[in-house]
């Protein structure tokens, strides 16, 4: 299991945007629209070879709670939910800050060439 940095989703908004490193200028209304910036993240290189759980993350979370606004979310209703989303920060925002080590470099290297990319063309 993931180190816990964030405890609520208001905090994985605030990460990902309303201010943070990632989007700055991006203001969440939406529970959807943060999710698809989570999962957007997720797909990135330095995440994606090492963790892709976050790809079936959408499907798993109802219309309902994607639709829902962020700063009026049924945390009682929405319980699984708001931890699916959290467990997956938890584990996407610390990857994309990691400093990559040359192991990691030659892991996203191995992990691009498995999924079909030419060597060639691989920059990292």
């Amino acid at each position: 299991m993931a180190k816990k940095f964030f405890k609520d989703i208001g905090e994985v908004a605030k990460a990902l945007g309303d201010g943070g490193p990632f989007n700055p200028d991006k203001e969440y209304e939406i529970v959807g629209a943060l999710v698809d910036d989570l999962v957007d993240l997720g797909q990135t290189d330095k995440v994606y070879a090492f963790h892709d759980d976050h790809m079936g993350l959408k499907d798993d979370l109802s219309d309902d709670f994607l639709r829902s606004p962020l700063d009026d979310l049924d945390a009682d209703k929405y319980e699984s939910e708001i931890e699916m989303v959290i467990d997956q920060a938890n584990i996407i925002l610390p990857l994309s800050n990691k400093e990559l080590s040359e192991e990691d470099i030659e892991e996203i290297r191995e992990d691009k060439i498995s999924r079909g990319e030419d060597p060639d063309d691989i920059d990292i």
